[in-house]
């Protein structure tokens, strides 16, 4: 939904319900169910054919206003809550080695906002700048990651914690220049915060999952065309 405020601004609202089939993978591993009796350590997969589609529940609400006649700015706050993500239950066989099987487990939250400023292309140089503050959350960053904390002798995620891709602080640029007629170059830069990881200090991994920042990261792609 969305309708004009002023003569330069338009007001939107969106909210949807998506679902999403688990890969086939997942769904059909091991169909035979059958075991190999060397695999201990690294236990035995079963797939789940009864795997309910991943849910999620997205909202959004955006502001866009023109202030001169080629430059304007938009503002939007975003919410997805994301559940029946494929995660695994993991028992041990009679003989003490593992058993891995596919289910509903898992979910996840993102939320955050996004503010830019843009100039409407016309002149020989153009500009947009678009900064994202997010935050993402989860009780598993992939559908195989409480089989490798049991492996590890960690404890099973039980809150929501960071994600492995999570960036709290995104700054994009892009700059275009029109020389003439027919050429153009375009600089597309983007300042971001690193992923978190998990600290290790004096060889012991930390018990708090994703309690660390990798450093911050800065990329800048060229592209020119004649």
């Amino acid at each position: 939904i969305a309708f004009p405020i002023s003569a330069t601004g338009v007001m939107r609202f969106s909210a949807g319900m998506f679902f999403q089939t688990p890969p086939l993978s997942l769904l059909y591993t091991n169909p035979e169910y059958e075991t190999n009796p060397q695999a201990s350590s690294s236990g035995t997969q079963f797939g789940n054919a009864g795997l309910e589609p991943e849910r999620t529940l997205s909202f959004e609400v955006g502001f866009q206003q023109g202030l001169t006649q080629s430059l304007g700015l938009e503002f939007t706050v975003f919410s997805k809550d994301v559940r029946n993500l494929t995660g695994q239950e993991i028992e041990r066989n009679p003989n003490g080695d593992f058993i891995q099987r596919w289910v509903n487990v898992d979910y996840g939250t993102i939320q955050g906002l996004t503010f830019s400023v843009f100039q409407r292309p016309g002149g020989p140089v153009s500009w947009t700048i678009d900064y994202t503050l997010q935050f993402a959350q989860g009780t598993s960053s992939s559908p195989g990651e409480e089989f490798d904390r049991v492996v590890n002798g960690l404890e099973p995620i039980l809150s929501l914690v960071r994600l492995d891709w999570d960036r709290r602080h995104v700054l994009n640029n892009t700059i275009t220049w029109a020389a003439f007629t027919g050429f153009n170059i375009t600089f597309i830069n983007r300042l971001q915060s690193g992923t978190p990881y998990t600290t290790v200090r004096n060889f012991i991994r930390s018990t708090e999952k994703n309690n660390g920042d990798k450093p911050l990261l800065f990329t800048t792609d060229l592209r020119a065309f004649y």
